[in-house]
């Protein structure tokens, strides 16, 4: 059996390029391994962080059985509350992956094809993008500049950053990066214009169609979107990151990229993907197929997930601020990893805890 350290070794790379902003990376202390699983990521874990201080969730399955749980940490030091298998997350760039099971449902409905322009949805978008596509948007191969990362946020908005204030921004700042279709370059406007798209198609907000295809359906019980209006719930985890916050202190409330879940909902969803509950098997064969295989470029991407050119793992990872997440899927091995924290630099490094566990996952 494959040991999951390999997989994380060829994906630790890739995942961090696809996180909505880098915070870094705090010095960890190592430690020598223990007997067991547990007692290794215990110690790992207790070492680095404080139960004081702010920190992490983390959740390893097997088979959809947990081999390892573990929560240290407050969610909220105003409040002094603890962290727990509930706790909810600004999951960051993870919420890539819900956008685009969503867009995947309403292509299996027939209510849009992969092809289609996306300015037959949203018509003010600027003319100049009319060869782009449903496909470039989800595979990044739009060239449309990212708002999270060739921008000043103080150009965006002087008090939050909506989807309305970042599309009015992008189509002033309407030049392509490159030909749509010839090259793979992240970019977070992407999929906030899905997540527009969505709503144009069903009617719905994108809070609302999850809720009723995704959430609901699979049980979920802390998991919601961070739109207009919407703030994160005292009792979840607060951003308490020690960097120089990116987004100057304003308020994110970004669809396609703005999900709160928690570790237990994010066990739901493996579960849910494994057993291709939430859509069939054939549209996950094209959500995990590397679309960009034969473009310039070193972003190995699917649709919603990072892909392991080694072997059949797909993943993603997460940065806003203080919130640093992560959550891998092998389906040959049934291994998933879920990593939750809302530390930013204070966090230890989440490969070196996964390549801890490595050895006992053989």
């Amino acid at each position: 059996m494959k040991s999951i350290t390999k997989t994380l070794t060829t994906l630790t790379v890739m995942i961090f390029l696809t996180a909505c902003n880098s915070n870094g990376s705090n010095e960890t202390i190592k430690i020598q391994p223990k007997p067991t699983l547990k007692e290794t990521l215990d110690t790992a874990i207790n070492t680095n962080i404080a139960e004081s201080e702010p920190g992490m969730a983390i959740m390893i399955l097997k088979d959809n059985n947990v081999i390892y749980q573990y929560s240290r940490g407050l969610a909220n030091k105003s409040s002094n509350i603890l962290i727990n298998s509930s706790t909810g997350f600004r999951l960051a760039s993870i919420s890539k992956t819900f956008t685009a099971l969503a867009i995947m449902q309403l292509y299996e409905q027939g209510s849009i094809n992969l092809n289609d322009k996306i300015t037959d949805y949203i018509s003010f978008l600027p003319q100049e993008w009319n060869e782009i596509t449903i496909h470039h948007l989800l595979s990044h191969q739009s060239g449309i500049l990212d708002y999270a990362n060739d921008f000043n946020y103080d150009q965006i908005s002087t008090n939050e950053i909506t989807n309305t204030n970042i599309l009015a921004f992008l189509s002033d700042h309407k030049e392509l990066e490159f030909e749509p279709g010839t090259k793979a370059e992240y970019s977070n406007s992407g999929y906030v214009i899905l997540a527009e798209i969505l709503e144009v198609v069903t009617a719905k907000s994108l809070n609302e169609y999850l809720k009723e295809n995704i959430f609901d359906p699979q049980s979920f019980s802390n998991t919601y979107i961070l739109d207009e209006g919407i703030m994160i719930k005292n009792s979840d985890a607060q951003n308490h990151g020690t960097t120089d916050l990116i987004f100057n202190h304003k308020y994110s409330a970004t669809g396609g990229a703005g999900q709160v879940s928690s570790l237990e909902d994010m066990r739901l969803l493996s579960q849910a993907l494994l057993n291709d509950q939430i859509v069939t098997q054939e549209t996950k064969a094209l959500m995990i197929k590397n679309h960009n295989e034969n473009l310039p470029g070193d972003l190995n991407y699917g649709y919603g997930f990072v892909l392991n050119l080694e072997g059949p793992a797909y993943a993603h990872s997460g940065s806003h601020d203080g919130f640093k997440t992560y959550f891998l899927i092998n389906p040959e091995t049934k291994v998933t990893a879920i990593i939750l924290g809302n530390g930013g630099d204070t966090l230890p490094d989440y490969f070196y805890l996964l390549e801890l566990a490595g050895p006992f996952m053989n």
